[in-house]
Parts: C-alpha cells; sequence; structure tokens
C-alpha cells in the first residue's frame, strides 16, 4: 500500500508541470524565432495571452509595468496600470492594493472611495465587505468604509 502511495504521489509530481505548461497561452513560431526588443508603454497593453478570459466590461490585469490596472473585453486600458493587485468588481466595487501595500475599495471610473488602509481586504457582498486592521483584526464595512461589525476571518 504505502509502495502504491509513494508511486502515485511521484506519478503526480512529475505531471502536474508538464500539465501546467500545456494550458499555458504558446507564442506563434515567428514570434518565438523574432529577438525584437519590447517597446510597448506601460499603458499598452496586448490581450493576445488573455483573450481566453477578458469576458466583463473591466477585467483587471497586470500590465508589462509590473502594476495592475484594468482593460475592456477588447484589450483596451480602462483605467491606468497603477496597483500593485486589483481584483474584479463586486457591487460596483473592486479591492485595489497601493505601493504602502495597504488596500482600498474604487469604483468603476477609478476612483478610490475607500481610502488604502486596511491590511487585507475582500470585495463586497451583500452590502458589506471583510477587512484586517493593523493587528490582523477583521471587520465589517459599508460602502462608506465604516466599520459595521466584526468577524472572525476573512472566509
Amino acid at each position: 500500500m504505502k509502495q502504491r502511495i509513494i508511486t502515485t504521489a511521484i506519478a503526480l509530481v512529475l505531471l502536474v508541470p508538464s500539465t501546467w505548461a500545456q494550458t499555458g497561452v504558446s507564442k506563434s513560431s515567428s514570434q518565438k524565432t523574432t529577438q525584437k526588443k519590447d517597446t510597448k508603454k506601460p499603458t499598452e497593453w496586448d490581450i493576445s495571452d488573455l483573450s481566453y478570459r477578458l469576458e466583463k466590461d473591466l477585467n483587471p490585469v497586470e500590465g508589462d509595468n509590473g502594476k495592475w490596472g484594468y482593460v475592456d473585453k477588447s484589450g483596451k486600458v480602462i483605467l491606468p496600470f497603477r496597483w500593485l493587485y486589483a481584483d474584479d468588481f463586486r457591487e460596483d466595487l473592486a479591492v485595489v492594493q497601493d505601493d504602502k501595500e495597504f488596500h482600498g475599495f474604487i469604483d468603476k471610473k477609478g476612483k478610490l472611495v475607500i481610502p488604502c488602509k486596511w491590511y487585507d481586504a475582500r470585495g463586497f457582498d451583500g452590502g458589506k465587505a471583510k477587512v484586517a486592521d493593523k493587528n490582523w483584526k477583521w471587520h465589517y464595512i459599508n460602502k462608506k468604509g465604516e466599520i459595521i461589525g466584526d468577524c472572525k476571518s476573512p472566509y
């Protein structure tokens, strides 16, 4: 029985990385052979690698500058790449992380409506979101950013 478990574990370790590689988006043969210097500006976006997941009007994506922003279904930049991280919009607000690694919420116009002062945050659900303070105590906040109660966990 132990030998069967060990054999299965080894097989999984060997197969999983190759499966991940197969699910990635491959470049065309002309792109592979041409060593062209990337001249894109940080605000330009190439959707060839993400076209399979651009299904919303505002999709969070990481730009070439390592920052996150939002693009539409066609790949056009709608909100600039300025966040360390950006999440999907839920109830018209999205969690973003600033350069100091604090979390806040923006609206669909990119306006910061709840300041980046939280150590962690989850998206809105039922008019409230979960946020962690500097002591990692979790709270519920409303869409004005006011604490409306405590919670035990982010999940």
